[in-house]
């Protein structure tokens, strides 16, 4: 599985639990994704 999540400057993605991330996409840096997102 290709990884999805990366840290930036320290900073740390934040994903709910209930969320759904789309083949290929990437979450960099400071970023919060909340329950019930698609992405």
């Amino acid at each position: 599985m290709e990884k999805k999540v990366f840290s930036y400057s320290d900073k740390i993605p934040k994903i709910s639990e209930n969320v759904f991330l789309a083949s290929g996409v990437k979450i960099i840096g400071d970023v919060e994704i909340v329950n019930n997102s698609s992405i």
